[in-house]
């Protein structure tokens, strides 16, 4: 795997530029959003790894899940880049996208 990422790297294409390329990209990274895409939608793991890496301590721990304090939070988006829950959403919607370019580009074809 590290080596395919290293010939990524250096011809400049491939899947794992591809996916790095597309959750850059993606505009809404913050703890609203972690809140929004992983807390409250039931996915979170409770692992706590977003309260470790956000910079301020605009997160807590609540029965088990984070809990954003609004006032404290800087959008930095640290937390969300942490979340392993929110790293596999973003590469599910990658694919999706993906996916939905293929079949555009085949029905678009004939």
């Amino acid at each position: 795997m590290l080596i395919s990422l290293l010939s990524c790297i250096r011809t400049g294409k491939g899947y794992f530029l591809d996916l790095f390329k597309a959750v850059t990209a993606y505009p809404k990274l913050s703890g609203f959003d972690l809140m929004d895409e992983v807390v409250l939608t039931g996915v979170c793991v409770g692992c706590g790894a977003c309260i470790l890496s956000c910079p301020t301590n605009a997160l807590h721990m609540v029965d088990g899940r984070p809990d954003l304090i609004v006032e404290k939070c800087i959008r930095c988006g640290t937390c969300t880049v942490r979340c392993p829950r929110l790293t596999q959403i973003l590469i599910q919607r990658y694919k999706l996208h993906e996916r939905a370019k293929i079949l555009t580009s085949i029905v678009g074809g004939e």
